[in-house]
């Protein structure tokens, strides 16, 4: 079927995010109307991304302005994503892609994918790839593989030495029951060699969140890892509905690995921070492209919501990473303009992902090219460098802190936790804790293709 199919816009991660609305009321009438591919062969759909490039990317014009390429060539752009490489600015673009339709919507719509269970992340000294959790109810944690354990080889490759192509011949199909022979050490340093079966994993996005007591008074704890959609949303409820019943009087907020997902749910995670202090003021702009016959300076401004169980607190942390992105970044940014709410951050520089797409679903894919910026009622955004101490947006305080791969989340001694309530008890700062080990998000070059699937494997 080749008839427009409406995508409402959702930002996802690794290096390819990607921005998705939930939704169609956020939108009005005068929303620009996306073209369809003529078929859906490779040279339509070449096309397609071409024209889709040049009129509806936000950097149209960058896009091939002396019109030598030809996207119908599938001997040069033998699939979409080597077309949109040669087409997308490079200098700021590292997000735009396309992907099977059937997997975003599995993950987004229903919270769920097909793998082991594993979230990854590479140690930037040493290359070696690290769990940084292992999904509860997984094949992967159900095999007893666990936070703090490194992945040595794929089905008989090497782990730190595999990208593009041969990383995901390596890992195979995401079909359920597909063998997967995983050689693991263990965080003390046993090895061991698991085989374990894919299979179709559901995501609590809410995994290690708790309530922590202690003199200073009770402390929340939320580790989020996906903003999907009612799948989060409902999750957040329980989580906060805990949180108002024990009266925690501090938030702490993990996006240490949250790669982003629905804006709709990051305004929701808003709205139950900032409760009255928030409510019906500017959560985010987003600013299109100004050429006439694509967006034409077209804008969409959504407002923080009244919900129950919000918190009325002063203050709030959140603890980031180099894998917090898109979604992450703007729930963080459109905290800082002044609403007598402090924002104080914990651990490292954020992916740097002020802009997003809306995604459009033909052909049996999902096709996410930059459609527009960012912007927090302060006009603040343009953090292409990430959100750390040198982002002049109002930050309270940044405190340096490394994630301590080798304590459990939600673990008091975990260096960026610990940090936190450091800075609850003392009110700044304290000295960042070295644990040895620097851990980043995985490489582009790791993915063949443009992957909502962040770092789940």
């Amino acid at each position: 079927m080749n008839g427009y199919a409406r995508q409402p816009p959702t930002i996802i991660a690794l290096l390819f995010s990607i921005f998705m609305l939930t939704g169609c009321s956020l939108f009005d009438d005068d929303e620009p109307s996306y073209p369809s591919p003529a078929s859906c062969s490779s040279e339509d759909y070449n096309q397609y991304v071409y024209d889709v490039m040049k009129r509806f990317y936000y950097w149209y014009n960058e896009v091939d302005p002396s019109n030598q390429v030809n996207p119908k060539d599938t001997i040069a752009y033998p699939t979409p994503k080597s077309l949109i490489d040669a087409l997308r600015y490079t200098p700021l673009d590292r997000f735009s892609g396309v992907t099977d339709a059937a997997s975003f919507n599995q993950l987004f719509d229903e919270g769920e994918f097909i793998g082991v269970g594993l979230r990854l992340m590479t140690d930037e000294l040493t290359d070696n790839l690290m769990v940084t959790s292992a999904i509860t109810g997984s094949p992967a944690a159900l095999a007893g593989i666990s936070r703090g354990d490194r992945l040595v080889t794929i089905n008989g490759n090497a782990a730190n030495g595999l990208s593009g192509d041969d990383w995901t011949a390596a890992w195979g199909p995401r079909e359920i029951g597909y063998a997967v022979t995983l050689e693991i050490e263990y965080k003390d340093g046993t090895p061991d060699t698991i085989d374990v079966n894919k299979a179709v994993v559901s995501i609590d996005t809410t995994q290690a969140s708790s309530v922590i007591n202690t003199p200073d008074g009770n402390i929340g704890y939320l580790h989020f890892t996906n903003f999907l959609n009612s799948t989060s949303i409902k999750q957040l409820d329980t989580q906060f509905e805990n949180f108002t019943t024990q009266n925690v009087s501090e938030l702490i907020v993990d996006l240490r690995y949250n790669g982003g997902g629905s804006v709709n749910t990051a305004r929701y995670l808003g709205s139950l921070i900032g409760g009255g202090k928030t409510t019906d003021t500017r959560f985010t702009q987003m600013i299109y492209n100004n050429k006439p016959n694509g967006y034409d300076g077209y804008t969409v401004t959504l407002n923080f919501s009244e919900v129950i169980n919000s918190l009325n607190l002063n203050r709030v942390f959140f603890i980031t990473s180099g894998g917090s992105c898109s979604a992450s970044e703007l729930l963080i940014n459109s905290l800082l303009p002044d609403n007598g709410i402090d924002v104080v951050v914990v651990g490292s520089a954020t992916c740097g992902k002020p802009v997003g797409s809306q995604v459009q679903t033909e052909c049996g894919k999902s096709l996410a090219v930059i459609n527009f910026e960012i912007r927090n009622t302060d006009n603040q955004g343009q953090y292409f460098d990430g959100i750390s101490a040198s982002y002049d947006g109002g930050l309270t305080d940044f405190c340096e802190a490394e994630d301590d791969i080798n304590n459990p989340l939600g673990d008091s001694n975990e260096s960026s936790l610990a940090a936190a309530m450091d800075y609850i008890s003392n009110g700044q700062c304290g000295a960042a804790v070295k644990t040895g080990m620097k851990l980043k998000s995985l490489t582009a070059n790791r993915e063949s293709s443009f992957t909502v699937m962040e770092e789940l494997y």
